[in-house]
């Protein structure tokens, strides 16, 4: 069945007891619960199952998926094997091949989220949904990244899904950073945000965890390749446990020495220290494997400084569409949970060129640089920002400290026509 000159199976797939390959416009379904066997002269329903596709001119499989029913990306289509009924498993004769839609698929393996699937499109730029439409009968598409197009701009090359504490779709780009969407089907939430690092990551893939799954990646650094472990989010909440730096080395007895050894693969990097729950001023260059810091710490996590940015859409507010008026950001109040109060840790501003701190208050009395809120409700405060028609809140956060945004206000002065 398969050969060097026949070619060899480009998808692969386990559903309804038999393992399915794809090869070009074919099919093949194992005898039922014998996964090594296609052998055609297994009679009855039990059977292999092998066919053409021949759903249109361009099917060749790039990969098979196993929903409620299975699914087949082709270069041409999204193709559903089937019985003559939805709940009868499919055999030698009772068998065929629709196509669900015709967007096309890119030679990504697809990811499974409950009941749907996520895959590239052709293109290898853009990211669908599978879902199945109890009106059509049939599984349909639905682009999740239509909304956001830019994100995968550069092409998608690789899929990984984390179901706790959240599910995110991990997306490893061709310009070497993430894309994850927050996906919640049952809460009708989608949303993309991007994950960079001072590197290239080329593979990322998930790992079942307890209270969290593990993210691993592949990151390249100078040349060299390290597989690297996203910390929790419960480890990025301030204490002694913190570890908010890329390519850490994190140490839970340091003997209260100041020298931090096992840092050579950051050797000649300047790096960022947390130590005994608190910011080590300044920086360090990593050599010969260790840095010395002015004093003993016990616990200390030391790694490669990073930040997050977040820009809001256009700031629109008034009795009429002022999209095109000139308007000006004037205050923000935010909500805050595990945030660090350090001048150094959190800026706001209408452009990331000029921000501003967080001011370092607890109900008006000035707290110290070390301080990290568990729970923070602020009163708003003025934000440096100018005459725009473009007007937006930028927000900038920087390693190691941490910072949880759960909720923020704007006020936007505007510049009324009438």
């Amino acid at each position: 069945m398969w050969s060097g000159v026949r070619g060899w199976p480009s998808a692969v797939a386990l559903h309804e007891g038999r393992l399915w390959l794809g090869n070009k416009d074919s099919i093949a379904g194992s005898v039922s619960d014998a996964f090594d066997s296609f052998d055609g002269d297994t009679e009855g329903d039990a059977g292999p199952i092998v066919r053409s596709i021949a759903t249109g001119p361009i099917n060749y499989a790039q990969w098979i998926l196993s929903l409620g029913r299975m699914v087949i990306g082709t270069s041409g289509a999204e193709s559903v094997p089937r019985s003559s009924s939805f709940d009868e498993p499919m055999t030698p004769t009772n068998f065929s091949i629709k196509d669900a839609s015709t967007q096309g698929s890119a030679n990504v393996q697809p990811a499974k989220i409950d009941r749907n699937g996520i895959y590239v499109q052709r293109s290898g730029k853009r990211l669908y949904e599978l879902s199945y439409d109890s009106q059509a009968l049939d599984y349909a598409s639905s682009n999740l990244t239509r909304f956001n197009p830019e994100v995968a701009e550069t092409g998608v090359v690789e899929l990984a899904v984390q179901r706790q504490p959240d599910s995110r779709v991990w997306c490893a780009l061709g310009n070497g950073q993430c894309g994850i969407l927050l996906y919640e089907k049952s809460e009708d939430v989608t949303g993309w945000h991007r994950f960079e690092t001072d590197g290239e990551v080329v593979s990322v893939c998930v790992t079942p965890g307890t209270e969290q799954d593990f993210v691993w990646m592949t990151v390249r650094r100078n040349g060299n390749y390290y597989n690297e472990l996203l910390r929790f989010d419960t480890e990025a909440t301030g204490g002694t446990a913190n570890r908010m730096a890329d390519a850490h080395v994190y140490v839970a007895d340091n003997a209260n020495s100041p020298t931090v050894t096992g840092l050579s693969h950051l050797n000649g990097r300047t790096v960022i220290v947390w130590a005994d729950g608190k910011r080590v001023p300044g920086t360090f260059t990593v050599a010969s494997g260790a840095i010395t810091l002015p004093y003993g710490v016990t616990t200390v996590c030391v790694g490669l400084p990073y930040k997050a940015q977040f820009k809001s859409t256009k700031l629109a507010y008034s009795s009429d569409a002022p999209m095109n008026q000139s308007k000006r950001l004037v205050q923000v109040g935010v909500v805050l949970k595990n945030t660090a109060l350090s001048s150094q840790a959190l800026r706001f501003g209408d452009t990331f060129d000029k921000m501003d701190p967080l001011p370092r208050t607890l109900n008006g009395v000035p707290v110290g640089e070390d301080v990290v809120l568990t729970g923070h409700e602020s009163r708003t405060f003025p934000v440096p920002g100018s005459w725009q028609e473009d007007a937006r809140l930028c927000i900038e956060a920087y390693a190691p400290y941490p910072v949880q945004i759960n909720s923020l206000t704007a006020q936007v002065g505007l510049h009324d026509k009438r």
